[in-house]
């Protein structure tokens, strides 16, 4: 199996080096995987200081890799490209990235999603919910990136109102067919902070399915070497459940298939 979305200690809230990270796959039958580390463009506005971040990454797996012959991935988790896209692609095009997620995290009037949690209104959620979809649209359209991942992030936190977005399902259809024209993937993320996103899962691959979306990556989005792989081979076979015959994962930004 491979993990596209691993984040090191070079994420703020991660945790563990790159060798860490390398010495720790085959205990959970992960192959490889992607170290995908943030990169706020909201937060981070200074290409130097990318740069500088993204090459101490990149000397740490060229290190690992040629010590243990492993095949760790070069990845960046791009947040929130669609509000500053010349920095982004600036970035995307001074590596040599394997794999680029394209995410969003924070939204206009608000920051970031996760706050939700702290105790929010109905209708407030609402509207964060449609400014969250906004944004989304505005990064598949842009299109630079090659998996959109957790579509579903703010059901994380929304507590005891999940249901609420089941409302967005017009707009998140929209995305995933523009997502699916496109040719990108859809990562199925399994960081579930603690309760059961399977239904909301779901209803996104089967909309992604529904408009001839092809590629699936699996990524556990672990900031702590123990989730890496969490529930794959649950989430395997529920995407087998729902046609698809294999799962993929990046390689010089060209998705490889792995059967299912």
């Amino acid at each position: 199996m491979y993990d596209s979305h691993v984040h090191s200690e070079n994420s703020k809230d991660g945790h563990d080096s790159v060798q860490k990270i390398a010495d720790y796959l085959p205990n959970v039958g992960i192959v490889s995987c992607a170290i995908t580390d943030h990169c706020e463009l909201v937060k981070e506005t200074q290409f130097d200081d990318v740069r500088k971040r993204m090459e101490k990454i990149e000397a740490e797996i060229e290190e690992v890799n040629e010590a243990k012959k492993n095949n760790i991935m070069f990845g960046i988790e791009l947040g929130s490209a669609q509000m500053d896209t010349a920095l982004a692609e600036k970035i995307i095009n001074s590596f040599n990235f394997d794999v680029i997620l394209g995410s969003v995290h924070s939204v206009p009037d608000f920051d970031d999603v996760y706050k939700l949690r702290e105790g929010t209104d109905a209708e407030r959620i609402r509207r964060v919910l449609k400014s969250y979809f906004d944004e989304i649209k505005k990064l598949v359209i842009w299109n630079k990136f090659d998996v959109l991942t957790h579509l579903w992030y703010p059901v994380r936190y929304i507590n005891l109102q999940e249901q609420i977005f089941f409302e967005f399902k017009t707009e998140m259809e929209e995305i995933l067919s523009l997502l699916a024209q496109n040719n990108k993937a859809l990562e199925v993320n399994t960081k579930a902070s603690g309760k059961d996103l399977t239904p909301f899962i779901l209803t996104c691959v089967q909309l992604f399915a529904k408009n001839g979306g092809k590629f699936i990556t699996l990524g556990s989005d672990a900031h702590y070497v123990e989730d890496i792989g969490y529930d794959f081979n649950r989430m395997i076979k529920m995407l087998h459940d729902c046609g698809f015959k294999y799962y993929v994962y990046y390689k010089n930004r060209e998705p490889i298939t792995v059967q299912i």
